[in-house]
């Protein structure tokens, strides 16, 4: 609500009521807040913003700073997994600690046992996705990278996809009291990043080894200083360059099969 005189935004304001009220508030008697909580989120989420979204596409998209994106890039290692279920999932606690989970505009059968919430600080989240990969190397389980909107806070750890012969089961924190999100078909849950999970042993390097490291740190600098177009400086004044990103993409290239 705005200052006294303005009626535009009181208007504004009157009107989403006025909607909520008619669509949520008098189709039923609420038994209790939380069960009157998730209703009013669900209808604001799916039928409120999706009416509001055609007067949104109108408006031109925020331009990315050229200097955020070599940052961005560092952020895209692994792969990241989308919510897998043609339905929506509203998952919230409520003020009094209760965990809340509800399914709708489920279509078919089938799914099984989505939500186990096993702990009093953590739920479980069924994938029905199977992963395979090459022996001593897991799948590490991590937050979404920035520039997507977060969400569920995923529990970080090792998956040994080697040999784990069921589908991947992923745990997430709780939300805390009076929280609640909502997860449609494709919105992004968190990272798959592979990790070696075979020991490894460190040692000293040899006078040999440092004199080829020496010289491979000679040739990034004198490519760095050859090609003054890679250079860029970020919006806060300080120095950057892309030669990581190019001498890594002609490494990619040489190792890659032909």
């Amino acid at each position: 609500m705005g200052r006294p005189g303005a009626c535009a935004d009181n208007a504004a304001m009157e009107s989403f009521f006025a909607l909520l009220q008619r669509n949520v508030l008098d189709r039923q008697r609420w038994t209790t807040r939380d069960e009157l909580r998730l209703a009013i989120v669900n209808w604001i989420e799916r039928t409120y913003h999706r009416r509001e979204r055609p007067l949104r596409r109108l408006q031109r998209p925020p331009v990315l700073p050229s200097q955020c994106k070599p940052w961005l890039d560092g952020n895209r290692i692994g792969l990241l997994f989308r919510f897998p279920y043609r339905f929506c999932l509203t998952i919230g606690t409520g003020l009094d600690g209760h965990f809340l989970a509800e399914i709708s505009n489920r279509l078919g059968s089938g799914y099984g046992d989505v939500i186990s919430p096993f702990s009093a600080r953590h739920f479980g989240l069924a994938t029905n996705y199977l992963f395979r990969t090459d022996q001593g190397v897991g799948l590490l389980v991590a937050e979404l990278p920035d520039g997507l909107p977060r969400g569920l806070r995923p529990a970080r750890g090792v998956v040994e996809t080697w040999w784990y012969p069921k589908p991947l089961f992923l745990v997430f924190e709780r939300p805390r009291p009076g929280e609640t999100f909502r997860l449609d078909y494709g919105d992004p849950l968190c990272v798959l990043i592979p990790v070696l999970c075979e020991p490894t042993e460190a040692s000293e390097m040899h006078e040999q080894d440092l004199g080829t490291v020496e010289e491979e740190r000679r040739m990034y600098e004198d490519y760095e200083r050859n090609h003054p177009a890679l250079r860029w400086t970020s919006l806060e004044g300080y120095p950057f360059s892309h030669t990581y990103k190019a001498f890594s993409s002609r490494v990619r290239a040489k190792d890659r099969p032909h």
